[in-house]
């Protein structure tokens, strides 16, 4: 039995149920991305009635990809994907004496839709102005209210003594993605914390077994991502304010980005004749340690 199996606590989230600021559901009948389009023009409409930056970044783009061939239609392939969910809830009440830490997907699990779009110009409107960074956060959260309660949990979660960790493979997030900055800046706001701590968002190349799940976990965080076959790599960086300050001078100065990347890896498989010559070793070592 993997130690996963025996001390984490795997909590499906629900995200199937279309996202409550869904107030109309398109007809029944409907071809699944059909469907699943509209549900995403519906939450996008939410947004554009408030005046939402973020909002009109994405219609502008949808009118944009209008026409256009198929393999040009970036965000609109994206809305056929999946629908806007409501992501998690409360989970202060899943958490036990015994909780370590917990893990948690990016996606429609702590936020309420699927990735964020970016087309080149995101990052340059950000910080232009020309898109607010609090709309973005309020798009991806499902809303002001909800992340407002995101917020609040956390900070009661992380006050309590019990890391957060983020897991994503979108590869926006790895620390080779210039666009990695915009996560940090978004985890900051959702966590209260500052730059270190912000680099609790890791990533993983590859699928790492629970999207859409809570993870409570009653080990340390290594000895989880060893049994899964999952390798931590480790690297010295600066934080974003630091880079700003001085870029270029004392390289591997900065504070070590502690858990910042996940790349999953595979254990080495043992011949028959290996593990055979194992045991045997084993025996020989009980015996000798008896007398």
């Amino acid at each position: 039995m993997k130690i996963h199996e025996r001390y984490i606590d795997f909590i499906k989230v629900n995200d199937e149920t279309p996202n409550s600021l869904i107030t109309s559901i398109p007809a029944a009948g409907l071809k699944k991305s059909d469907y699943t389009t509209a549900l995403n023009m519906i939450y996008m409409e939410h947004f554009l009635r408030s005046g939402n930056t973020y909002a009109r970044y994405l219609h502008a783009n949808i009118e944009k990809e209008i026409g256009k061939a198929a393999k040009d239609q970036k965000l609109t392939k994206k809305f056929k994907e999946d629908i806007p969910s409501n992501g998690i809830g409360d989970i202060i009440p899943l958490i036990n004496g015994n909780t370590k830490y917990i893990l948690l997907d990016w996606d429609r699990t702590v936020t309420t839709i699927e990735g964020m779009f970016f087309d080149g110009e995101l990052l340059k409107k950000i910080s232009t102005g020309e898109i607010l960074l609090m709309d973005l956060l309020f798009y991806i959260m499902g809303g002001p209210e909800r992340t407002e309660f995101i917020i609040a949990m956390f900070r009661r979660v992380i006050g309590s003594g019990i890391p957060i960790f983020i897991i994503t493979n979108n590869p926006n997030a790895s620390l080779q993605n210039p666009n990695r900055l915009l996560y940090i800046e978004l985890i900051k706001i959702i966590f209260s914390v500052d730059d270190e701590n912000a680099n609790n968002m890791l990533y993983s190349a590859k699928d790492y077994g629970f999207k859409k799940y809570i993870a409570l976990c009653n080990i340390p965080l290594v000895a989880f991502l060893v049994d899964s076959c999952v390798k931590i790599e480790k690297i010295k960086a600066k934080s974003p304010r630091e880079k700003g300050e001085g870029e270029g001078e004392g390289e591997g100065e900065g504070e070590e980005d502690d858990l910042a990347v996940v790349v999953p890896t595979k254990k080495p498989r043992k011949s028959a004749a290996t593990a055979k010559g194992l045991r045997a070793k084993k025996r020989k070592s009980k015996k000798r340690r008896r007398y």
